[in-house]
């Protein structure tokens, strides 16, 4: 059926019958809002992997610290004695 027939039959101009159905059914529509959702989530997920890094990096650049701040204390107790 076409759109000038759906509209001479619902008495809607073709125009809205035209948006009508470019929206689609209501299944349609909401599929479109849980596919935003999955999005979201994406990013969500994206954030948290970043932040994971982050810390990882962090216990790495603490350990490299200790290791240099010892090896620092060693030498300035060698300058004492010299």
């Amino acid at each position: 059926m076409s759109l000038r027939e759906i509209a001479k039959a619902t008495t809607l101009s073709l125009q809205t019958v035209r948006t009508i159905l470019s929206h689609g059914t209501a299944a349609e529509r909401t599929r479109t809002g849980e596919l935003r959702h999955v999005e979201f989530n994406r990013l969500a997920a994206a954030n948290w992997k970043a932040k994971r890094r982050g810390r990882a990096n962090l216990e790495k650049r603490i350990n490299t610290m200790l290791k240099g701040g010892t090896e620092l204390v060693k030498t300035a107790k060698g300058l004492g004695k010299e």
